[in-house]
């Protein structure tokens, strides 16, 4: 089996993936692998400064994420933040 066969059939290209907790630890993690996948990522979190210096390490590795910094254990700022993702960045598929 070819790197190329397995790339395009996990390949995240054209998506768009919400990562909450992205400025530290797994949900870092996580962002860096989605965005090392092809994804576009909107990453959030609490701390503004962690959220960018995640964006940095996407950006410098050639990745596409935008940072939305919110407290989403308060229910009432998930459907704003849903909203605002697909306002920048055109839609949200994970």
């Amino acid at each position: 089996m070819s790197d190329a066969y397995l790339n395009d059939l996990f390949s995240l290209g054209g998506r768009v993936a919400l990562v909450t907790g992205a400025s530290s630890g797994i949900g870092r993690e996580l962002a860096k692998g989605l965005a090392l996948a092809g994804a576009s990522v909107a990453l959030s979190g609490r701390d503004v400064a962690r959220l960018a210096e995640t964006r940095r390490m996407i950006v410098e590795a050639d990745g596409v994420a935008e940072t939305f910094p919110a407290e989403v254990g308060d229910f009432e700022v998930l459907h704003p933040l849903v909203e605002e993702v697909v306002a920048r960045l055109g839609r949200l598929d994970i």
